[in-house]
């Protein structure tokens, strides 16, 4: 059973680049070892390559003329293809998480959400994390109901998937910002202080900001998503 926190290679190193590696240090031509060991010439060839697996005799010839012991061509055997078999999994798995990705961005513009908040993965694993951990979206199902729950605007349309991008960004922007207090429903004379600054329309964004998170509440100004257009949602 594979460890959960083992590190998945990227690339698994057959046994026969090390073959090479000796031969190489020892200015050993291939050729000649071949006919050291009893082995055809394209057949080190293709162990050298990857193509060719080492045998436990071909461990014992190894160690006969290279004096490295058997049981260390063996391992590195067993490793390589312990690695090729993970890497063929991750790859595997890797192709799922795609074809999820590919269904949340049937629903909302995950590049240009990734773009704006200002990530970057090395993994769709990564990807996958952050849109359900971080972006806090349900399975790709179960938003395809919630999106389901616009009214189209009968004079400018509606772009859903835009929309909906456009309000999972502000939902994170909001998540990062902390208010000076908590929310108290039953307090409302900041209703009064707002409509003082705007009356007053001096440096209202800051101030505006200011009071709501004296009330408890987290003020945000968003970048509009382009073809975001307005509509109503119930």
């Amino acid at each position: 059973m594979e460890e959960k926190n083992k590190i998945v290679p990227f690339l698994a190193v057959a046994p026969g680049a090390t073959i090479k590696a000796e031969l190489e240090a020892r200015n050993i031509k291939q050729k000649d070892f071949a006919k050291a060991i009893g082995m055809q010439a394209t057949h080190l060839s293709e162990l050298i390559k990857g193509k060719r697996a080492i045998s436990p005799k071909v461990a014992e010839d190894l160690e006969r003329e290279l004096g490295i012991n058997a049981k260390f061509w063996m391992k590195l055997q067993a490793e390589y293809e312990y690695d090729c078999e993970v890497i063929k999994k991750r790859s595997i798995e890797e192709q799922k998480v795609q074809l999820l990705l590919n269904e949340y961005n049937e629903m909302l513009d995950v590049n240009l959400i990734f773009k704006r908040i200002g990530v970057v993965f090395s993994s769709c694993f990564e990807k996958l994390s952050f849109i359900v951990n971080q972006l806090h979206q349900p399975k790709p199902a179960e938003l395809k109901y919630n999106l389901g729950k616009f009214r189209k605007s009968e004079k400018s349309g509606t772009d859903h998937r835009a929309i909906y991008t456009w309000e999972v960004l502000a939902q994170y922007a909001a998540r990062q910002q902390q208010t000076t207090q908590a929310y108290n429903p039953e307090k409302d004379d900041y209703i009064q202080q707002l409509a003082d600054v705007f009356n007053k329309n001096e440096d209202v964004i800051e101030s505006t900001r200011k009071i709501l998170s004296d009330n408890g509440i987290r003020f945000c100004i968003v970048e509009k998503v382009d073809k975001a257009s307005m509509a109503i949602r119930f």
